[in-house]
Order: C-alpha cells, then structure tokens, then sequence
C-alpha cells in the first residue's frame, strides 16, 4: 500500500504481528480550534458535529471536548 493508504489500525496490526506486541491499542484525535459552527459556515455538506466526533475530531470550543475524549477511549 502507498504511505498515505496506511491507517492507524494498519500499523497496530504490524506492531502486533511482527513485533509481537499484543497490549497495544493505537487511536488518533485531531482536536480543532476551528469552532464548528464556523466550520459549518464554509460548507456546502451537512455533516453534524456528532458526525465528526464518530470519526474522533473534537472541537476545542467544545467545553465537553475533554471527557469525550476521555469516553472514546474508554477511561
């Protein structure tokens, strides 16, 4: 696969099978400073905030950012 078609998951699964490190679990957050209503301005989708935190992007305006992170990871 190209570079850009690895995913996090991709290199947990490398990490287990040929470095045999089976406690590891790899997750990504990107944590936004754009707020999402001024994301939402600019577009033409109508992709909810919800939607976005499915695919682990937080929004720092969001003062509950942190304990869904927290949740998402499951601590």
């Amino acid at each position: 696969p190209r570079p850009d078609d690895i995913t996090i998951k991709d290199i947990e699964k490398k990490l287990r099978t040929e470095y045999k490190i089976d406690n590891i679990s790899l997750e990504f957050f990107i944590l936004s400073p754009t707020k999402y209503d001024d994301l939402k301005k600019g577009s033409t989708d109508d992709i909810s905030q919800e939607e976005y935190e499915e695919k682990h992007i937080l929004f720092l305006d969001d003062k509950k950012w942190p304990e869904k992170l927290f949740n998402m990871l499951g601590l």
